[in-house]
């Protein structure tokens, strides 16, 4: 991958995850599902990092989700 091509990748991901993150932030510590590709997560929301999300599932176990993997989220 070339510079041009990782630099529009970069601005994509901020156009789509900077009014995300306002939204996370708020949810964090609050019951929440998130629908990715590979299926519902559903658990606490614990962690809001720069580029990811770490949700804690009833089980106790953290799932670790990339912000662009994220659909939707209630």
């Amino acid at each position: 991958m070339g510079k041009s091509e990782h630099l529009r990748q970069e601005i994509n991901l901020l156009r789509v995850t900077k009014p995300m993150m306002h939204l996370l932030k708020e949810l964090r510590f609050q019951p929440v599902t998130v629908l990715t590709a590979a299926g519902p997560i559903s658990g606490e929301l614990m962690i809001v990092g720069d580029d990811f999300i770490l949700v804690k599932e009833v089980s106790g176990e953290g799932v670790m989700i990339p912000i662009t993997s994220i659909e939707v989220i209630y």
